[in-house]
């Protein structure tokens, strides 16, 4: 027995063999180690402001433009709608004070709406666990490398987004198609099935940068409302 395990042949397998598990020692490290580097490339986008050029269709085709910017300070966001009509909306989300708040005019008084946080997490549900497929390379913005790609919701309405993989929200309410995204949207679409909207937002400026305070508050001069007050107001 002694002979056959110190024969040349078994010694050559038992070689062969030792060379094959390195090999695939070494590969799996390889793969280990890009997915890591990977990981640690990407940054929480915690502060600055992200600008969208958007377009709006009704559902008779009437078209507006418009641009919608995010300002984020950690967890707090503010998003700012301007349309080419006038219309203007601000919304602050406070994800420490879990509050949130839309700033409109309702028939020439200014009104901060309180909505309930829970209802945005609600609105969220549909959209979790969304699949992305198909991923290619896009064009590069800046210094932002860029992917596009087809994305399906479990609800099984589906579309197309790019993004950049080196950004990605810190809060989860951020993009509300998008919850718990690791990839920050750099261009994307969607229809509001209730109102059969369709919104186009493409980005225009992604900045990382600091951002004041003050433009989280609501303004002195707003007064505070519930939602179902607000309803009673349009009526």
């Amino acid at each position: 027995m002694f002979c056959i395990v110190n024969s040349p042949p078994v010694r050559a397998l038992a070689a062969t063999l030792n060379c094959a598990f390195m090999r695939r020692s070494v590969t799996l490290i390889l793969v280990l180690f890009c997915v890591t580097i990977a990981a640690l490339a990407q940054k929480p986008f915690t502060e600055g402001v992200i600008t969208y050029n958007i377009k709006l269709r009704s559902a008779d085709n009437q078209l507006l433009t418009g641009t919608y910017t995010f300002t984020i300070k950690a967890d707090q966001l503010r998003k700012d709608l301007a349309l080419s009509n006038g219309y203007r909306e601000l919304i602050l989300i406070n994800g420490t004070d879990n509050t949130y708040y839309s700033l409109n005019n309702v028939n020439g008084t200014m009104y901060a709406i309180q909505h309930k946080m829970a209802d945005v997490f609600k609105r969220q549900e549909k959209f979790k666990a969304f699949a992305i497929s198909g991923e290619a390379s896009g064009s590069d913005l800046n210094e932002l490398k860029t992917y596009k790609a087809k994305v399906k919701y479990k609800t099984g309405a589906e579309g197309d987004v790019s993004y950049t993989k080196d950004w990605y929200p810190c809060q989860a309410f951020t993009y509300e198609r998008f919850p718990d995204a690791r990839f920050l949207p750099l261009s994307y679409w969607y229809k509001n099935e209730e109102n059969g909207m369709v919104m186009y937002l493409d980005v225009d400026k992604v900045e990382a940068k600091p951002v004041e305070s003050a433009i989280f508050r609501i303004p002195a001069d707003y007064k505070m409302i519930t939602y179902e007050e607000s309803q009673q107001l349009r009526k």
